[in-house]
C-alpha cells in the first residue's frame, strides 16, 4: 500500500523556454513566436493521508483554444472510482491551461487500459527506462499515464483532439516529440501524434518525476521527496520523428496551419 508523509509540501516550477512550436516548423519557415510549453508546475501534497500529485501547464496551441472541460481519470475495469482529473480550460488573458491531478496512493494499485506503453494512436510512448506502467483513460481517447518504480517515475498525458484528424488524414502513424531542458531536477518530453483512426491524434506531455516523489522504505512506501534527496533517474526520454523526412517537414506545415485557426479544440 501507498501511503502519503506528513512532510511539508513542495512546490516545483519550471519553466520551459526552449520548446516551442518554432522548433517543429522550422521546415516550413513558420513561427508561433513564443512557447509550446510554459510555466510546467509539479505540485505534490497530502491528502487525508493519501499523496496526490498535480501537474500544470501552459499549453501553446497558437490561434486554437482549449475548451473549459474537466474530465475523470479512471480505470476502465473500474468506472465508478476516478483516481483523480484532467482540465483544460482558456484563461481571461487566452492562455490554454492544462492541469492533471491524481491520487497516487490510490491510482499505484489499479490495472488501467490493456496497452498502457502506447499513445492513443497505437504508438510507443515516447518515454524508454521505466517499467509497471499503468494508464488510465481521461473521457474516451485522452490518456493519463503513471510509473512508479524507484528511479524511474514518469507521469504523463495524452490528449486527444479532434481537429488534429485533419493532419492525420495526410501524415498518420507519426510522433513528433522535443525534450525541453532539465531544471530543478525536472526532465521532460513534448509533442504531437497522429493516428490512422479518428481522434486518435493530439498532444502529448510526459515528465520524469523520480526526484519529486521517494520511495521511503523496501515495502515501496511513497512520500514527498526532500530538497536534499536526489536519485539517478533511469526515465529516458525519445526526442525527434518516427517518421521521414519529407513526411515530418509535411506534418510540420500541417500543425503550423491548423494552428492559426482560430478555433475551440474538441477532446476526446
Amino acid at each position: 500500500m501507498f501511503l502519503a508523509s506528513t512532510h511539508v509540501i513542495r512546490r516545483l516550477s519550471l519553466a520551459v523556454t526552449s520548446l516551442s512550436l518554432a522548433s517543429m516548423l522550422t521546415a516550413c519557415g513558420g513561427s508561433i513566436g513564443s512557447n509550446l510549453v510554459n510555466n510546467l508546475k509539479l505540485v505534490t501534497s497530502n491528502d487525508t493521508g493519501d499523496l496526490m500529485v498535480e501537474m500544470g501547464a501552459e499549453i501553446n496551441s497558437g490561434a486554437m483554444m482549449f475548451p473549459m472541460i474537466t474530465l475523470p481519470i479512471v480505470d476502465p475495469n473500474d468506472p465508478g472510482h476516478p483516481y483523480g482529473s484532467l482540465t483544460m480550460q482558456r484563461t481571461l488573458q487566452g492562455k490554454n491551461m492544462l492541469l492533471a491531478r491524481i491520487n497516487l496512493t490510490k491510482a499505484s494499485g489499479a490495472q488501467g487500459v490493456t496497452d498502457p506503453g502506447n499513445l492513443p494512436n497505437g504508438t510507443a510512448i515516447p518515454v524508454a527506462g521505466v517499467q509497471d506502467i499503468v494508464a488510465f483513460q481521461a473521457g474516451g481517447n485522452s490518456r493519463v499515464y503513471l510509473s512508479l518504480n524507484n528511479n524511474s517515475k514518469m507521469l504523463g498525458v495524452a490528449i486527444a483532439i479532434k481537429e488534429f484528424d485533419a493532419i492525420a488524414k495526410y501524415v498518420p502513424g507519426a510522433n513528433l516529440f522535443f525534450d525541453f531542458p532539465q531544471q530543478n531536477g525536472i526532465r521532460g518530453i513534448a509533442g504531437i501524434f497522429t493516428g490512422l483512426q479518428s481522434a486518435t491524434s493530439g498532444f502529448g506531455l510526459f515528465i520524469d518525476a523520480t526526484n519529486l516523489i521517494q520511495d521511503q522504505n523496501q515495502n515501496r512506501t511513497l512520500s514527498i521527496a526532500s530538497v536534499e534527496e536526489h536519485v539517478q533517474s533511469t526515465v529516458v526520454f525519445k526526442s525527434g520523428s518516427s517518421v521521414s523526412k519529407s513526411k515530418t517537414q509535411s506534418l510540420q506545415r500541417r500543425v503550423y496551419d491548423l494552428s492559426r485557426q482560430s478555433r475551440v479544440l474538441s477532446i476526446r
